[in-house]
């Protein structure tokens, strides 16, 4: 008998793992073993292979699953040894070599990205790198349409910022 898979949730930008909390209580109510990563969401390459050794360190196979900007990562980390199946859920899925950019310049622009506040973040022997996070007040519109507005506006000032070079 194969051993039940691992199932990896790989949140996308301006959220945590947090925000997977009730996927993770219904994979654990089957008895299916559940990991809710930490996107570190500073770049593409980096941050799949973050994933990607999150996965490798898991004994077993392993089902990534991705939302948004998760299902490019996931595209990429899905080549560690022991992934056995990617899940898409509403999710960004990369051809080989394309860029996010690449994908989303031939869509029209999206409300998000007129909704952006910029910010930046000191790196390591560098200039400070950008990052952008979804301005409080078009949050609920743009990112959580369907959520309560109590926890709307906690997700809000919550979000995590994206780097702008992801």
């Amino acid at each position: 008998m194969q051993p039940t898979p691992t199932v990896v949730l790989v949140h996308g930008a301006f959220a945590d793992g947090g925000s997977w909390s009730g996927v993770v209580a219904e994979l654990q109510r089957h008895g299916i073993p559940v990991v809710a990563v930490s996107n570190p969401l500073r770049g593409l390459a980096s941050d799949a292979a973050y994933i990607a050794s999150v996965a490798a360190q898991i004994d077993g196979p392993v089902i990534l699953v991705g939302h948004s900007y998760g299902g490019a990562l996931i595209t990429v980390a899905g080549a560690t040894e022991n992934v056995t199946g990617l899940v898409y859920i509403a999710a960004y899925a990369l051809e080989e070599g394309e860029s996010l950019g690449e994908l989303q310049g031939r869509f029209p622009l999206s409300p998000l990205v007129s909704n952006l506040k910029q910010a930046t973040y000191p790196v390591d022997g560098g200039e400070p790198a950008v990052e952008v996070t979804i301005q409080e007040e078009a949050f609920p519109e743009i990112f959580a349409a369907d959520v309560p507005a109590d926890v709307t506006r906690i997700l809000a000032a919550s979000q995590r910022p994206l780097a702008a070079g992801a």
